[in-house]
């Protein structure tokens, strides 16, 4: 190398040819991490360029020719263009720990088949518990009916749980219900690819307006589940098996959909009606109810699909700065009413996203430990942190549905918005 002449950085994607194998070998340099953290294609599209090089020197004289420098260049253009396109991603999981997927199960919907299984048996308690008989039920008693569909579930639920080994079974639930929050979250950031990749169409919308629904079932029922053995720890013998699992989250989506339909009736939104039908079965009429709501989920499934290039964007993108008068009155506001400035609440919870991924995917420790570690932080004394953390504890009660400390049995319904009750995490 002459002296004073500069060296050239390494490319960042070299593709290597083997043409007696027909194997071609990609090698990617650190840098390209830089190229990939983008909201667009721009990494991808370089290593695109390579592969097509590659099979250009291994293939045949017309394939060799048919990918020559120009045409190369307009076939990417044609079918990766700067944009949206992308397949690979490069996150900051301190960014958007949502995504970070380190010991997590696969996630798990609620299972249409666990849900059926329990309308034989409602149909049954009706049939003999009330003396139902076919036809349709008196208007008056459907408010009745619907509450005690959800107060059957919801014994079966408590004895089912009550049966459950508390060995490692909150920690198992809490798993879980992560695993589906991550997909749903991942969902959702991918939508504007997906978009990108496949064109937006009525299939696509119906498919994507059906996720949601399911993401959001899920995620309910899963989160009703964590608060109740949080709650109400078992001390039965039975380890948590995936057949038990699926029948406790059919069981809580149960609760929390019919719930939401008795207040539905209650407060007179929607007329339902019912039917003690020749099967067995009861069968639900919410015809207008059921229009709406399907046409809702359109609309928003819609709106969410449009909104995506701009937030799939955001992800990549600095916060923008806050104007310090707004930030003082939010200051302000949030200690008169909770106690604490928003800062330090959110100083609290990114101490404990942070505790999660340093030590994945769960963790446990002792009360008094996590009221020292954070006690140690700057602006921060024990007291301060054992009253920050009781906003967001859960302890033990005899009682699921009696919360106690002024709190009322509707602060514990899951299909309620809003709960006055703090979250168990």
């Amino acid at each position: 190398m002459e002296l004073g002449a500069t060296e050239l950085a390494p490319p960042l994607v070299r593709a290597e040819a083997d043409t007696d194998r027909g194997v071609i070998t990609v090698r990617f340099e650190k840098g390209i991490q830089d190229a990939l953290a983008t909201p667009d294609n721009a990494g991808e599209r370089l290593f695109l360029r390579e592969i097509l090089l590659a099979i250009r020197g291994m293939g045949r004289h017309d394939v060799a020719r048919a990918l020559r420098d120009h045409e190369m260049s307009n076939t990417i253009d044609a079918f990766a263009p700067l944009g949206l396109k992308k397949k690979v991603f490069f996150l900051s999981a301190g960014n958007m720990p949502q995504l970070d997927g380190r010991g997590l199960p696969h996630g798990r919907m609620v299972q249409e088949v666990d849900k059926n299984l329990l309308l034989d048996p409602i149909g049954d308690h009706f049939r003999h518990e009330q003396h139902f008989v076919t036809g349709a039920i008196d208007p008056g008693r459907v408010s009745a009916v619907i509450n005690e569909i959800v107060d059957f579930c919801y014994q079966e639920f408590t004895s089912m749980v009550a049966s459950l080994s508390p060995v490692g079974l909150l920690e198992e639930l809490v798993l879980r219900h992560e695993s589906n929050v991550s997909g749903a979250f991942k969902a959702k950031l991918l939508t504007a690819t997906r978009l990108a990749c496949f064109g937006q169409s009525p299939e696509f919308l119906k498919e994507f307006s059906e996720g949601l629904s399911q993401h959001s079932e899920a995620a309910v029922a899963g989160r009703f589940l964590v608060e109740y053995v949080a709650a109400t720890p078992p001390k039965g013998l039975r380890p948590l098996s995936l057949s038990m699992y699926d029948a406790l989250l059919a069981r809580a989506a149960i609760i929390t959909t019919y719930g939401m339909l008795s207040d539905i009736v209650h407060f007179q939104i929607a007329r339902v009606d019912v039917d003690m039908l020749g099967a067995g079965r009861l069968g639900f009429r919410p015809d207008q109810y059921r229009a709406a709501m399907r046409d809702y989920r359109m609309r928003f499934a819609a709106t969410q699909a449009s909104e995506s290039a701009a937030r799939f964007r955001r992800q990549w993108h600095d916060v923008a700065p806050v104007d310090d008068d707004w930030r003082n009155e939010v200051e302000m506001a949030t200690e008169a009413e909770f106690g604490f400035p928003l800062s330090k609440l959110l100083e609290l919870l990114s101490f404990a996203i942070e505790l999660g991924l340093y030590n994945p995917p769960v963790v446990r420790m002792r009360y008094e430990d996590v009221v020292a570690a954070f006690a140690e932080r700057e602006g921060w004394n024990r007291q301060m942190v054992e009253d920050a953390i009781k906003m967001f504890l859960y302890r033990p009660r005899a009682n699921f549905l009696k919360p106690g400390n002024g709190y009322r049995a509707e602060d514990v319904y899951p299909w309620r918005y809003g709960r006055r009750l703090p979250a168990p995490y």
